[in-house]
Order: C-alpha cells, then structure tokens, then sequence
C-alpha cells in the first residue's frame, strides 16, 4: 500500500482533528477506498468516513487491509507535515512520510465490523402518539 496526499491535505487534516476530538476507538480500512470507523466502548459504529481514492494524489492498494490507529498520534502526525505526505504500510507500522519528516505510528489488529452502511438515501420516521407523553 502506498497513498500520496498533498491536493486535500487541508480537508484530511480537519477529518483527522475531528475524528481525534471524539477521543473513540478508530479503525482504518483500505481497499478500493479509505474507510474509517470510529466506535465507542459498547461496539457502536458513531462514524464511519469513506474517503474515495481519487481524493488523493496517488493511491495504490493490492489488498483489503485494516487496523486500529491511535488519532491523537495521527493527528501530530498530519498537523506536522503541512505540505503532504506519503503513507506507506510495514507489518507492524505506518509509515508517514513528508518533504523532511518521517514518522511511524504502531498498528493494531481490528475485527471489521460487518454491519452494513446505512444508505444515503434511507430515511428514518418515528411516530409517537402525544398521549404517550407525560406532563408534569
């Protein structure tokens, strides 16, 4: 896996801020497209950000991967490499790789969560009778 980002870093690096502001477990998953999902401590998805490939200056990817990042390091991470970055993958790490910085964050296994997205398109409707509230 090898993703250059310099044309949207402002947009990711806000992406990034506010996925780090959650303070929630997050997980990243790359196939075709970036994925990420940040759950809270009962396993409830609270976000999930698809960011297509074409948002990024190159990406190239040859399998589905996926793993837990920790986006407050994340976050430095991006916030120091203000011109862009090249992300690459090794067993254990990702690789951030900017004009005059590197940096490593550690990865950590995931299980993918196989409930669906919801569509754009679905729309939810509660009806709820006004004597069913209560007055006090």
């Amino acid at each position: 896996m090898e993703i250059k980002l310099t044309k949207n870093i402002n947009e990711f690096t806000s992406i990034v801020k506010l996925i780090e502001n959650m303070n929630y477990e997050t997980n990243l998953f790359i196939n075709d497209n970036m994925s990420i999902h940040v759950v809270d401590e009962s396993n409830i998805m609270l976000l999930d950000i698809i960011i297509k490939k074409d948002f990024f200056d190159e990406f190239n990817n040859e399998k589905e991967i996926g793993f837990g990042l920790n986006f407050n390091i994340v976050n430095k991470i991006v916030n120091s490499m203000k011109s862009g970055f090249i992300l690459k993958e090794s067993d254990d790490n990702l690789l951030f790789k900017g004009n005059k910085l590197k940096r490593t964050i550690k990865k950590y296994v995931v299980v993918k969560h196989d409930k669906p997205a919801i569509p754009k398109d679905h729309k939810f409707l509660y009806k709820i009778s006004t004597d069913e509230f209560i007055s006090f």
